[in-house]
Formats: structure tokens, C-alpha cells, sequence
């Protein structure tokens, strides 16, 4: 939780109207709460539960107009999808053109393996860093990925 109210303390401003929390289950804490009431925060999961807003049959069609987001959020989430990138995609497609993605994808620790897909999440967002001018940091001793993106940086993949 403090490293996503990091993130969003950093570089979220008051004009994120709509933000997209995608894997919103509230298991440890909301993200929800980071958002004052004049954003419109949709939860979204694959199962219904709580700071479930929107239940979706396919992570990798998100029922969202293009351009029509301003904050897509991803806590913990992109390191269980088999195909991330595709997610991605998505995330892209419906961002507003000057739309931010902040996703956190834990890159050790104990529930994750070293060799998992969470590798390859964690490796994803290094070698990109750099190449579109996103920043990275990696943050306390999980050392999960803290990954704040520009959707122009979206739209070049």
C-alpha cells in the first residue's frame, strides 16, 4: 500500500478524473482510498469481492472506450497474467493520450519465485525503462517494481 501511495503522492495530480484499479480485490487494502470523491475509481477483478466494482470475464479485454481513462493503476496483479503484454495493450488502448499506468510487480520475495512470470514482469518494465524514459525504482525488500509510464510509452510497444 505505501509504495503505491508513493507512486501516486509523486505523480498523480487532481485532474485523474477516472482511474481503472485493475486486480481491485481488497485482500491487504484498498487503493481506493488513495482517491478523493471527485474521481470516478472503478475496481475491477476477475471474481467479485470487496473494492470489486466490475467483474471482468477476460483480463485481456477491458470494457473501457478507447481514450476514455485517465489513471490505470496495477498492484501486484501483472506478474499472475500469463500474457502481461497483452494487458498492456489494453491499458494503452483505453488511456486518454496524456493517461499515466502505475504498476507495481513484485520481482522476489517469499510468495513469488525467482524464475516465475513475475520475472519476466519485473524484466519487462527494466529493459523498457530506460529505452522510453519511464522511471523505475525498486522499493523495499521485496524489491518490487515500481513502474510510473506515460501512455505515450504504451503506444511505442
Amino acid at each position: 500500500m505505501e509504495n503505491m501511495r508513493r507512486c501516486v503522492d509523486w505523480y498523480v495530480d487532481a485532474s485523474a478524473k477516472r482511474v481503472v484499479d485493475l486486480g481491485a480485490m481488497n485482500v491487504n487494502g484498498s487503493y481506493r482510498e488513495l482517491f478523493g470523491p471527485c474521481a470516478e475509481y472503478i475496481g475491477v477483478d476477475l471474481e467479485p469481492g470487496p473494492g470489486v466494482d466490475l467483474v471482468l470475464s477476460d483480463i485481456y479485454t477491458l470494457p473501457f472506450e478507447d481514450n476514455s481513462v485517465d489513471l490505470v493503476l496495477s498492484g501486484q496483479m501483472l506478474e499472475h497474467c500469463g500474457q502481461f503484454w497483452r494487458v498492456f495493450s489494453e491499458i494503452s488502448r483505453v488511456l486518454k493520450p496524456e493517461g499515466l499506468v502505475i504498476a507495481i510487480a513484485p520481482s522476489s520475495g517469499p510468495v513469488h519465485r525467482k524464475d516465475g512470470p513475475n520475472q519476466a514482469v519485473a524484466e519487462f518494465l527494466r529493459r523498457n525503462a530506460g529505452r522510453y524514459a519511464i522511471e523505475t525504482s525498486l522499493c523495499d525488500f521485496y524489491g518490487h517494481n515500481i513502474t510510473y509510464a506515460p501512455n505515450a510509452w504504451l503506444r511505442r510497444l
